[in-house]
């Protein structure tokens, strides 16, 4: 999708607090379309997590993430402070 198409653009606190999915799926030599298979989830899905365009994610979600990928909530979750002075 082109850049600065409204609605497309990353949003950088799902990208934040879900930034170290890239990382686990680079050291799994994973693509979106290999974990949406794995996980059940839609490529959809998988693709706007890894791209940090999703709004939301469902505790189902994160589920079948972990399972997919063998992990702990706590290995794909960071914390990150809206303000970065807090």
């Amino acid at each position: 999708m082109p850049p600065g198409r409204k609605g497309h653009e990353p949003r950088t606190g799902t990208q934040e607090s879900l930034g170290a999915l890239h990382r686990v799926m680079g050291e799994r030599r994973l693509n979106i379309q290999d974990l949406a298979r794995l996980s059940g989830l839609s490529y959809t899905t998988v693709f706007h997590l890894y791209h940090g365009s999703a709004q939301r994610i469902d505790l189902t979600t994160l589920d079948k993430l972990c399972g997919a990928l063998n992990v702990a909530v706590g290995d794909l979750l960071e914390y990150v402070p809206d303000d970065p002075a807090a």
